[in-house]
């Protein structure tokens, strides 16, 4: 028995070591084999959107950190990371033959395009006194209200700045606490509104911002803040010693900068959760237990709880858009290269764009007219078209053509679906032409969008990663380690699906003017206990957030969202409206359009009156 049983042992041995042997130096490696697809484009095929959410898993507390750890060792490496890779369907485009050429950056040039002329400030001027949309119950205060409060004596920016102040020491003292500005000088503050108190009583106002206060998200350089883009380890040695493009010139039109916004770190995340020390987690201003949304969280929340009529984000996946639909306020993605993203850290180079949060839609229009246009120091935009908004003053929008993408449409939560449903109803009811139309491979657009994304950012920080990785959020880690398993080839498939997408949304736009989606497909999410502190990861709630906003990111569109109404438990919603490259007038119309339908405001569980006695 003991001859049969170390034989059996022995042939046992022997056929795992052939297994292994095959198993490492026979058996043809997966990089490169496989069933492929190949893929020729056809306008006239069939489209199919099967789009599901995301598996429901959700990481927060020692989970999240557990998770951290394991995906950044060398067994997460080897094992986890290839079936996170799968589960967030990451690994879609590997088995086809996609057979455009790559598109890295998604630049468009119109023929006949020409520099920008000096217009815009004059646009803007003029928009000052644009009818406001008409609202019921609740009205923020935009940017014309303070204009006219300024202009009438009702109020100076000195007084405004020290409103703001006092409010923004109540808004940290608030449990929790809103967060939405993480570094502010009351000296700065003071200076720039005492300054512009003295030209407004002298009558030379430098433009219509003069006097407006407005925030900056901390993506931006800023003097005399620290440059930290949502971390712990950037900007702690010293402060800005210069300052971003789009500063500049807010300065220059005599704008009140009350300080710097927080973000989600790095724009790594949708919800605006930060747990490190120097920022916090943002409230949502309507439900404090719920998301803000990120990555601009704190631009938002400082707009929608009254802080300032206006702030700027960046939008690399939504990141201005997201925060706007889950704050009930309006956010502005320009054409990738509109505005100069000279002094913002540069995370996504190929698919980060900068754009207002603001009240209204009128307001994204004057501050777009503003501060929008070519820069020397950021090459990317030097040749786009001329700024027009004349269209705005013109509230028939009936020759226009909406398209909805209806399939796509509905892949979002029914109180959602609904309200926005009602108000593409509302806009056809109007006289405006509503096209059903259908978008080719939408499921491979996300995927290339998320590729392309967390790539980029990967690299752009890879310097960081050894001495400074430690320092990060444990969500970044996770972001950050999923990206290491990517390839080069990714990547590139990545890009040859821009290059479709591009071609598909090229030709959807020679049919229809604008594109209407939901802005987000769910409302913001309820954070639970120690969301705020430690973080978390919900693979459902990023996929159901980003659904709608990725094609603009990856495509380089302009794309608006509005409030539209609100949910049974008072959480706004957001339609999103999407037009051609550079078409950044032709949304602000539909956009207006949009707001003039659903004029219902309600305020805020946190606002503060800035211009109370106006």
């Amino acid at each position: 028995m003991e001859v049969i049983a170390v034989a059996f042992w022995l042939c046992v041995n022997v056929g795992l070591a052939f297994v292994l042997l095959w198993l490492l130096c026979v058996r043809p490696s997966v990089t490169g084999r496989g069933t492929y697809v190949r893929r020729e484009y056809e306008a006239d095929t069939p489209v199919q959107y099967a789009g599901k959410d995301k598996p429901g898993l959700r990481f927060s507390g020692w989970t999240l950190q557990l998770l951290s750890c394991l995906l950044n060792s060398l067994f997460g490496e080897n094992v986890l990371l290839s079936l996170f890779i799968r589960i967030a369907g990451l690994h879609r485009l590997r088995n086809l033959i996609i057979p455009d050429e790559p598109t890295f950056v998604p630049s468009v040039e119109l023929e006949g395009a020409s520099a920008q002329t000096e217009a815009g400030p004059d646009q803007a001027k003029n928009l000052l006194d644009l009818k406001e949309a008409d609202y019921h119950g609740f009205a923020f205060k935009g940017i014309s209200c303070f204009v006219k409060a300024y202009r009438s004596g009702v109020a100076t920016p000195v007084e405004v700045a020290e409103h703001i102040l006092q409010a923004m020491h109540k808004a940290q003292a608030y449990k929790p606490p809103l967060c939405a500005i993480v570094q502010s000088s009351e000296t700065e503050v003071r200076k720039m509104a005492s300054a512009a108190t003295q030209r407004y009583q002298a009558g030379k106002p430098l433009s219509v911002l003069d006097g407006v206060p407005v925030c900056i998200k901390e993506q931006y350089q800023v003097m005399p803040y620290h440059h930290r883009a949502g971390t712990v380890f950037l900007g702690d040695e010293e402060e800005n010693k210069s300052e971003a493009t789009l500063v500049v010139r807010l300065r220059a039109a005599g704008a009140v900068i009350i300080g710097v916004s927080n973000m989600h770190e790095l724009g790594l995340g949708i919800t605006g959760c930060n747990p490190n020390r120097h920022h916090g987690t943002p409230c949502n201003p309507y439900q404090p237990g719920h998301c803000t949304g990120g990555s601009s969280s704190g631009c938002a929340a400082a707009v929608a709880s009254g802080l300032c009529p206006l702030s700027f984000g960046a939008d690399g996946g939504g990141s201005i858009r997201i925060p706007s639909s889950f704050c009930g306020i309006v956010g502005l993605k320009a054409t990738y290269g509109r505005f100069s993203c000279h002094g913002v850290l540069p995370v996504t180079y190929s698919h980060g764009a900068l754009g207002p949060i603001c009240t209204s839609v009128k307001d994204a229009a004057l501050s777009y007219a503003m501060l929008a246009g070519p820069d020397p120091a950021y090459p990317i935009g030097m040749d786009q078209p001329n700024i027009s908004l004349a269209g705005m003053f013109s509230p028939d929008i009936k020759h226009m053509k909406l398209g909805v993408f209806w399939d796509f449409f509905k892949h979002c939560d029914e109180e959602v679906f609904e309200r926005c449903e009602a108000v593409v109803r509302a806009l056809e009811n109007s006289g405006v032409e509503v096209i059903s139309m259908e978008l080719p491979e939408m499921e491979e657009a996300m995927v290339a969008h998320n590729l392309c994304l967390i790539s980029e950012m990967r690299n752009f920080l890879e310097p960081y990663l050894a001495s400074q990785g430690t320092l990060m959020n444990p969500e970044t880690k996770c972001v950050l380690a999923l990206a290491s398993n990517l390839t080069a080839s990714d990547f590139i498939q990545a890009n040859r699906q821009r290059t479709r997408t591009m071609r598909f949304m090229q030709s959807a736009f020679q049919k229809v003017h604008c594109i209407l989606t939901p802005g987000t497909a769910i409302t913001a999410p309820k954070m639970q206990e120690n969301d705020p502190v430690h973080g978390f990861i919900d693979l459902k709630i990023q996929g159901q957030a980003m659904r709608f906003a990725h094609l603009a990111n990856l495509t380089g569109l302009p794309a608006l969202v509005v409030p539209v109404g609100y949910s049974k438990q008072g959480l706004p919603i957001g339609l999103q409206v999407m037009g051609s490259w550079w078409a950044e007038e032709t949304v602000l119309r539909v956009g207006r359009k949009v707001e003039e339908i659903c004029g219902e405001r309600r305020k805020p569980k946190v606002y503060f009156d800035l211009l109370p006695d106006t």
